[in-house]
């Protein structure tokens, strides 16, 4: 009896890790955002690469990092919580902005994702919101290649 309580209990536990055991990527377009505030992006994706890593990559890790960059990511009630960070980025003025925290929420039966953004030691906070698409086919949307 224990061990199949155990069992469950394991199960219970790994399935949200191995939800996405496939490499997929959630191609995003968020269309409901300020378009005056550069800092969340009007396309994102999110990549699973079928051995347990995420990265995510928008215009503007293109723009610090040139390639896409870890991500980590839990999932909960039907929805990915997907977290990275920005360092050292510098906005339009060309001043260094130490950190930016990110975070994107998909709900996998919708595709509707809210993603915000998050600068560090300060008060501003911008959100968008859209839909995101699931692609099997591993290819980066031109936007973001």
């Amino acid at each position: 009896m224990k061990k199949t309580v155990l069992c469950i209990g394991l199960a219970a536990l790994l399935s949200p890790l191995s939800a996405v055991a496939q490499p997929l990527m959630y191609d995003c377009d968020i269309n409901k955002r300020d378009p005056r505030v550069d800092w969340v992006p009007a396309k994102l994706a999110v990549i699973f690469d079928g051995q347990g890593k995420v990265s995510v990559v928008d215009h503007i890790i293109l723009t610090f990092f040139q390639k896409p960059m870890a991500a980590s990511v839990v999932q909960r009630n039907g929805k990915l919580r997907v977290r990275w960070e920005v360092k050292n980025a510098k906005d339009n003025l060309n001043q260094r902005v130490p950190n930016f925290s990110y975070t994107a929420v998909i709900t996998k039966s919708t595709g509707a994702v809210k993603v915000s953004a998050n600068p560090t030691n300060t008060p501003q906070n911008w959100t968008g919101r859209g839909t995101c698409s699931v692609r099997k086919d591993g290819k980066l949307p031109k936007v973001l290649r």
